[in-house]
């Protein structure tokens, strides 16, 4: 999970140094415990930068600033993570 937080906090410097989203250790774990740990999800190395993304173009759509929070995160996985319920 260490190398994960690096990683994310790589991306989050990356992305965020021109949409001024700081990095947030404690929202990271939030987002590695409920979204990947709980869920039994692999970790992909896109995945830091497309939830990057997709925190920013969500912030945009509600006209807010975008901000590394848990709530604005867990929206960006319900978008990206696509569950299959078809039986």
């Amino acid at each position: 999970m260490a190398q994960v937080r690096r990683q994310i906090s790589l991306n989050s410097a990356a992305v965020g140094s021109t949409n001024q989203l700081p990095y947030q250790e404690d929202v990271i774990v939030a987002l590695m415990e409920r979204h990947y740990l709980a869920k039994g999800r692999a970790f992909h190395g896109s995945h830091p930068r497309d939830l990057l993304n997709h925190v920013i173009h969500l912030a945009r759509y509600l006209g807010v600033e975008p901000e590394l929070t848990a709530e604005m995160l867990d929206e960006a996985c319900e978008t990206y993570f696509v569950e299959d319920t078809a039986d």
